[in-house]
């Protein structure tokens, strides 16, 4: 079963804790529009959103095509698990970086 993404054009700019309480349990596609001192993203519109992840790639994609120089964020607001993980792989994907 495929769920739609749903894709929020001229969205207001959120926090993260914004976008995590709006969006609950999703995959939230976030261009970025400021960031702490450490460079970190803190705010953003939000572009697209999912409950599955592989549904952003082509709004990503779409996004860097529009607008080059955007830096974008992809973020999953559910429960985040870290126990017991085991890495399978070290590919390492900076979902800041644009999508070619």
């Amino acid at each position: 079963m495929k769920h739609e993404n749903i894709l929020l054009h001229n969205a207001a700019e959120l926090t993260f804790d914004e976008i995590a309480a709006y969006y609950a349990d999703q995959w939230v596609l976030i261009a970025e529009t400021a960031w702490n001192d450490d460079g970190e993203p803190i705010r953003g519109v939000v572009e697209a959103h999912s409950q599955i992840r592989d549904e952003l790639i082509q709004p990503t994609q779409q996004l860097h095509r529009r607008q080059p120089n955007t830096k974008t964020y992809t973020l999953y607001t559910g429960e985040q698990v870290t126990e017991n993980l085991v890495s399978t792989s070290n590919f390492t994907f900076d979902s800041r970086e644009p999508l070619l």
